[in-house]
Formats: structure tokens, C-alpha cells, sequence
């Protein structure tokens, strides 16, 4: 426990929350952090199986070695394993190997222009005329929806070629997961705070941010009723989906006044829809080697397995998961078993028999999150830079959103978009 007033708060005990806390204590500056949830680690959220197997509902891979992330797994000592086996595809109603699946989606990715106007990837397809075949379309726009959570309609191509190129620097083409759950990362920078400087809080829901240069107040709602605390600056955390409700005037987070820059830039960003969730079975009945399978035209159009485990997680991302939206876990397998009994050449009523267990975390409906990640909408380039330029030095922005170099929508982009937000602070109480 704090025993004086902090110099710093921070709202959100998500991945950029917490580095964010660290950095400034370590550095010796005192930090109080709150968080809405009962738990630490924002949108990294592990649970077990009966056996002890641990079960991702939110961040899962570790796209290759992005450097502030992977500074925390080699430091700390945090085992990781590769992602191994093959990619299959359901088509023409079998299961089959990918016939060009990625290539295609490379090739029409590779194209995408470096310079001038930025636009959205749907009307770079338009402006290409003939040049990509109907499936190489076809294949790009789902590989787009999918792995960015986005509408095509709408997502920028300009930070499409950010976060091309600064996978091409890191290695992106490997995938790991963290052995024994990703809860560990937000476990482990927790361990690193000391104790005498920083002090979070969890259950505690900030409704109001009231600030003038050099000082914050800051209301908030917890078991124990309603408390408030101040001090010098603050850090906000919070997903944008949270955030750009605040700005509407119609969140449950008021910030007075707020920054006109930071509500311009949050209408150039979106936060995107996925539904995710893991089976589990008593036994294994899809291909062992298997790791993904695609299946453009079904609801569920993203499965991937864990080497040896009787788990299979199905993903739907952008705007085509809209009809699973608050479909409760029970209405989530109803709607699953079908398709994985088709994909997979069994009957709905054998896989029934054999399935055990659903895991599911319902981010969209969770007013701590209010959607999945986020991504930038055509014309928007600049927001996230714009959106992590602090407020008179007093409100600094940070989380995956707030990265400016290609790492919005990854765990590595709210690490280091933590840090980012620390540093600036110290820089300017020197």
C-alpha cells in the first residue's frame, strides 16, 4: 500500500496498464493502478482445464519476435513453444490441403501501395480492375477480416503496409504461444512491482477523470462504495471501445473536459468484433498433424488445434461474426458442432456424445473491453500516433491502439505503447 499520494495514475491493468506502472517504478516514481475487473491482464485472460491444460479466451500467438514482448519472455524466462502442423482447407466439401490459400492472399497483400492516398482495402481491390483472380480477392478479404478483426470496407491500406513491414522486420512468419498460459506476461510484470511505489487496485470502476494542467482527480465506483484519489498526471488504458464511448457522452467513463485532438483522432479508429471459443472433447477426432483449418464458407471460418490436446478453437472475426454476437457458450457449441461434424466427415450426434466443455469470454458485451482489438480506418494513419500525444502533459494514452508503428491489435504494441506513455512522463518531471 501507497503511503503517500501517487504521482501517477493509471486506469487499466491490461498489458499496457502494467508496463506502463512498472517503468515508473522502477524509475522511482510512485503509481497507483485501477482496474474495472476483478482480475489483472485486460484482454489476456487464461483459464485451465480439469487436467491443468491452460485455454486462451483472449491473446493466444506471439507473431514472431516482437521485441518489447519477447524483452519480457527472455528476461523472465517464460517458456514458449512453436505453433506445428499443417494449414487444411474445407472445400468443395472435403477436407483438403490449401492449394494456394496464403499465396493468394500474399499476392494481392504485396500489392498493396506504400505511397500516396491512403485508402480502404476494399477500394484498393476496386482500383485493381482484373488484376487478381475472384478468389485471390476473395481469400485476401477474408485473411484481412480475419487476422485484423476488420471491415474491409473500411481498414486502412496504409497501416495494412505498417504492420506488414514491421512483421518483416520481426520475423512474423513464426508463431509461438506461451507454454503455460499468456496470463503469465501480466502475471509476471504484477511480480515486478514494488510494493513501497506501486499499489493496483482491482473492482475498482473509474466513472470520472476531471483534470487541469498538472493535476487529475479521479472518481471511482468498488464494493466499498464510491472513492476518489488525484495526483499530478494520469495514464489511460482503457480499450477504444471504451474510450470513443467516453467521448460520445454516453460511457460509463466521463473525462472533463475532454481532449478534442484525442476525440478527432478516435474517429479514425475502430474497434473490431471476434468471436472466439475453445471445445473440448474426450478425445482428438480431427487430422493429429492439423494446426489450422480454413473454412471461407462457413460462419465459423477459423479453427486451429494444440498438438496432442483433444482442444479445437473456432474464431470469426469483422463484420461476418455479427450474427454470433451475444450468443451465450451453450447457443456457441449449438452452432459449432454442426459445422465441425460436416468439416470433419463425423455426425453432430457422435460429436456430441464425446464433447465435453466450451470455453468462452463474451468481449464485445464486456463493458471493460466493448470489442475484441482495434484497427485503422482508411485516411486515419496518423491516430494512433495522434491518440498517444499527451494532453498538456497531463493525460497520456496508451494501449494496443496507441501504437503508431504497426502493432495495434498485438500484445506488444500495449507493452511497449506502456512504456512509451512512462517515458514521456518521466521526461518531463525530470
Amino acid at each position: 500500500m501507497l503511503k503517500n499520494p501517487p504521482e501517477v495514475i493509471v486506469v487499466g491493468a491490461g498489458a499496457a496498464g502494467l508496463a506502463a506502472a512498472y517503468e515508473l517504478s522502477r524509475r522511482g516514481r510512485s503509481v497507483l493502478v485501477l482496474e474495472s475487473a476483478d482480475r489483472v491482464g485486460g484482454r489476456i485472460l487464461t483459464t485451465k482445464t480439469a487436467s491443468g491444460h491452460p485455454v486462451e479466451l483472449g491473446a493466444e500467438f506471439v507473431h514472431g519476435e516482437p521485441p518489447a514482448l519477447c524483452r519480457i519472455i527472455r528476461d523472465h524466462h517464460l517458456q514458449t513453444e512453436p505453433v506445428r502442423g499443417e494449414f487444411l482447407c474445407f472445400e468443395e466439401g472435403r477436407l483438403q490441403d490449401c492449394h494456394g490459400f496464403f499465396e493468394d492472399a500474399d499476392r494481392v497483400l504485396q500489392e498493396l501501395p506504400k505511397n500516396g492516398p491512403d485508402m480502404s482495402f476494399e477500394d484498393f481491390l476496386r482500383s485493381q480492375g482484373s488484376e487478381f483472380s475472384a478468389d485471390a480477392r476473395k481469400r485476401a478479404c477474408s485473411f484481412v477480416e480475419g487476422f485484423n478483426a476488420a471491415d474491409p470496407a473500411r481498414i486502412s491500406v496504409r497501416s495494412l503496409v505498417q504492420a506488414s513491414e514491421f512483421e518483416e522486420r520481426h520475423g512474423g512468419d513464426v508463431q509461438m504461444r506461451i507454454a503455460s498460459g499468456y496470463s503469465v506476461v501480466p502475471d509476471t510484470l504484477m511480480q515486478l512491482l514494488p510494493a513501497s511505489l506501486a499499489e493496483v487496485k482491482v473492482g475498482r470502476t473509474v466513472t470520472e477523470i476531471r483534470w487541469s494542467p498538472g493535476e487529475v482527480r479521479l472518481s471511482c465506483d468498488s464494493n466499498d462504495g464510491q472513492e476518489s484519489c488525484s495526483a499530478r498526471c494520469c495514464i489511460i488504458t482503457v480499450p477504444i471501445g471504451v474510450l470513443q464511448r467516453s467521448a460520445s457522452g454516453k460511457g460509463r467513463l466521463r473525462i472533463e473536459p475532454f481532449p478534442d485532438a484525442t476525440a478527432s483522432a478516435l474517429r479514425q479508429v475502430a474497434m473490431g468484433n471476434v468471436v472466439r471459443f475453445t471445445l473440448e472433447f474426450d478425445k482428438i477426432f480431427w487430422p493429429k498433424d492439423m494446426s489450422f483449418l480454413f473454412a471461407q464458407a462457413e460462419a465459423i471460418p477459423t479453427w486451429w488445434s494444440r498438438t496432442g490436446l483433444p482442444l479445437i478453437t473456432g474464431w470469426c472475426a469483422g463484420p461476418r461474426c455479427a450474427p454470433l454476437l451475444g450468443l451465450s457458450s451453450d447457443q456457441l457449441a449449438d452452432r459449432a458442432l454442426p459445422i465441425l461434424a460436416k468439416m470433419l466427415g463425423e455426425t453432430e450426434a457422435s460429436l456430441r456424445q464425446t464433447f465435453h466443455n466450451i470455453y468462452f469470454h463474451d468481449w464485445h458485451n464486456d463493458p471493460c473491453t466493448l470489442g475484441a482489438y482495434s484497427y485503422v480506418v482508411a485516411g486515419g494513419v496518423s491516430a494512433p500516433f495522434e491518440l498517444a500525444r499527451p494532453v498538456a502533459n497531463t493525460l497520456f494514452f496508451a494501449g494496443e491502439a496507441t501504437d503508431a508503428n504497426g502493432r495495434s491489435g498485438t500484445v506488444d504494441g500495449a507493452i511497449a505503447s506502456g512504456q512509451q506513455a512512462a517515458q514521456m512522463i518521466l521526461e518531463v518531471s525530470k
